[in-house]
């Protein structure tokens, strides 16, 4: 699948999805709490890829993070909690936060080339405290695209481990994304959060 005749537009147009891949490969979390570390890694290569950078593994950002107490280990990262200043420590660029965001700033950002990172809610603070043994609280991926005429966003996505030979691209609903993104917070999980690195 060539990626530019399926996301429109998206920054890395150039890429096909097997170019895609070496920045896709071995980012998936071993455990819940590593989406954050691991979007991480994913953006900062994608931010690098013209530079000499290394080519950063998740399990290698993660505890480069915990040692730098940018990460408490065995949590996940909430969204107010040094996510800026890890994404700072990998990506080259320039790193910039934004709360309550709309699809506008999401489209924006992609349309000017950055790299964006997002966090989504999966419950309110509420549904956590009820049942906190089986808390889901949030989770964190890379757009890479949106594709407005199909009415879906393009992700890289952490959380996901395709099976051989399914693609390595993740895509929601406008709607569906926005549920999570806007429509759901909790205290760890600010609603409309996204970053963006400008290369």
């Amino acid at each position: 699948m060539d990626i530019s005749t399926t996301v429109n537009p998206v920054f890395f147009a150039d890429l096909t999805e097997a170019e895609l891949l070496p920045y896709f490969q071995s980012q998936f979390p071993g455990s819940p709490e590593g989406c954050g570390p691991y979007s991480i890694a994913m953006a900062a290569n994608l931010c690098n890829r013209y530079h000499d950078a290394s080519n950063f593994r998740g399990p290698e950002v993660q505890s480069i993070l915990e040692r730098k107490g940018l990460k408490l280990r065995g949590y996940g990262m909430p969204t107010w909690w040094g996510l800026s200043a890890a994404l700072d420590n990998f990506a080259q660029g320039q790193v910039e936060h934004k709360g309550r965001a709309c699809f506008d700033d999401l489209e924006r950002a992609i349309s000017n080339n950055e790299i964006v990172v997002v966090a989504v809610a999966w419950q309110t603070t509420w549904e956590i405290l009820r049942d906190i043994r089986h808390a889901t609280v949030g989770h964190y991926m890379v757009v890479v695209g949106f594709d407005k005429p199909g009415g879906r966003l393009i992700f890289l996505n952490p959380g996901l481990q395709p099976n051989e030979g399914a693609t390595h691209l993740y895509s929601m609903t406008y709607q569906e994304f926005n549920q999570y993104w806007n429509g759901k917070s909790n205290l760890f999980v600010w609603p409309g959060t996204m970053w963006t690195v400008s290369p």
